[in-house]
């Protein structure tokens, strides 16, 4: 299944935020850190939804 991701760019870390799934939040150094993150983030939130 595939998810919407918003990553902004803060003082020192990305940031990012998955849209269907509220909660599911990361950050990373890059955008590839945070993309890799966001699928564990997506789990947990699944699992305890």
């Amino acid at each position: 299944m595939e998810y919407n991701l918003q990553i902004y760019r803060g003082e020192k870390y990305y940031v990012g935020f998955c849209e269907e799934i509220p909660g599911a939040m990361t950050q990373g150094e890059t955008i590839e850190e945070v993309k890799e993150n966001m699928k564990d983030a997506i789990q947990l939130m699944k699992k305890y939804k």
